[in-house]
């Protein structure tokens, strides 16, 4: 029973869980490009807008797509699972 539910229910849960990774990871987006853009040892550098909403914009996407994924696939599989079940 376990081993089914896990089976079952993995997939939107690693989505969940990356999906909310990246969200996370995009509200650092300026601290992220900041430090990437950092040459050497310099104490001033620039930080290009397109590179900070890179950062921002790019994972803001990619875990909302994710976390639609995991609503979507997490259905399917209880109503499935339910189905099974009864």
């Amino acid at each position: 029973m376990k081993n089914l539910a896990f089976k079952t229910f993995g997939v939107p849960t690693w989505s969940f869980l990356f999906g909310f990774l990246f969200v996370i990871l995009s509200g650092f987006g300026g601290r992220i490009a900041s430090s990437l853009s950092r040459v050497g040892n310099e104490d001033v550098w620039m930080v290009s807008d397109e590179l900070t909403r890179a950062w921002t914009y790019i994972p803001l996407i990619v875990g909302i797509a994710l976390l639609c994924l995991a609503v979507s696939t997490f259905s399917i599989s209880y109503f499935f699972w339910q189905k099974r079940m009864s």
